[in-house]
């Protein structure tokens, strides 16, 4: 898997970011509110379709057509459900790859601040 991934520039799954525990303004200008976040990793990159065809073949889950095209590789997963997606989390953990922080997806409120800190 890591091989095929590899060479299609398919970022890898294993790196973490650090969000610090404390309270940040989240909103648009004018329309802020302060929310206390506990300490949190989250992956540095996103899960692509590349990835997704591994787990799939991986675990005999159905595929998505898209994540076999190879013109998309390395595009974001879409189409994927919150049951695919906690499978996946847990898939990847017995590959040894750490992907959701206490094995969770994040919730609304932390992928928000992840968005407004890219820049």
């Amino acid at each position: 898997m890591a091989s095929e991934l590899h060479a299609r520039a398919v970022p890898p799954l294993d790196a973490l970011v650090e969000l610090p525990a404390g309270c940040y303004l989240l909103g648009e200008p004018g329309e802020e509110r302060a929310v206390t976040l506990e300490r949190v990793f989250i992956a540095r990159w996103p899960v692509v379709n590349a990835h997704m065809r591994a787990f799939a073949a991986a675990t005999g889950r159905p595929r998505v057509p898209k994540h076999d095209d190879p013109q998309l590789a390395d595009h974001p997963a879409t189409d994927v459900t919150r049951s695919d997606a906690e499978a996946f989390c847990a898939w990847a953990e017995q590959q040894g790859i750490t992907v959701a922080h206490r094995g969770r997806i994040p919730g609304d409120v932390i992928a928000k601040f992840t968005a407004s800190q890219q820049g």
